[in-house]
């Protein structure tokens, strides 16, 4: 499914008009928030969190994210992470991109938790765990500039963390200055 889904986006971008040009010259940062949904076979959490996102001209930007999941089975999940997009524009509103980045998740567990988690040297019957693991992302997104200042997105991207991998799909809403 992932090689599809970036085949596809590859495919598109070399069908795109040479005119397309993405309207991002309105502003160099944005701010936003985001509703987040992380899915692994054998879980689901639901999330919020913010976005910061730097412009560096009209296709390259740096994107720093915080994001927070509510607890679902013992567990809740603190995000902090940084992602890179190179956006190909559809139109001058409408444009797709790869995302590739890295960040840290905080994983905390209270009470009894499934053996899915696999926490090294852990009792399942602790009373609680936290455990810090590094994770890698990798996935695509599409946004749209409503007006100026304000722009719609969604992404999917693969959370790949030790022992506690899922797919992170998020949509969002951000101001643009």
């Amino acid at each position: 499914m992932k090689k599809f889904l970036l085949f596809s986006l590859l495919i598109l971008s070399t069908y795109m008009p040479a005119n397309a040009q993405l309207k991002v010259d309105f502003g160099t940062f944005s701010i936003g928030a985001t509703a987040n949904l992380g899915v692994s076979s054998d879980y689901t959490n639901a999330g919020v969190g913010l976005s910061i996102q730097k412009f560096f001209g009209d296709q390259f930007r740096a994107n720093v994210n915080g994001n927070y999941f509510l607890r679902n089975n013992s567990l809740s999940i603190i995000e902090f992470g940084t992602d890179f997009h190179y956006v190909f524009p559809l139109t001058k509103k409408l444009g797709v991109y790869p995302i590739a980045g890295m960040g840290y998740s905080i994983l905390n567990v209270k009470g009894k938790y499934p053996d899915l988690l696999k926490i090294p040297g852990a009792d399942p019957s602790d009373a609680d765990e936290t455990e810090g693991k590094i994770y890698l992302n990798a996935g695509a997104g599409c946004e749209y500039y409503i007006n100026e200042s304000l722009k719609v997105f969604g992404e999917a991207k693969y959370h790949y963390v030790s022992d506690f991998s899922r797919v992170l799909i998020t949509a969002g809403v951000a101001y643009v200055w």
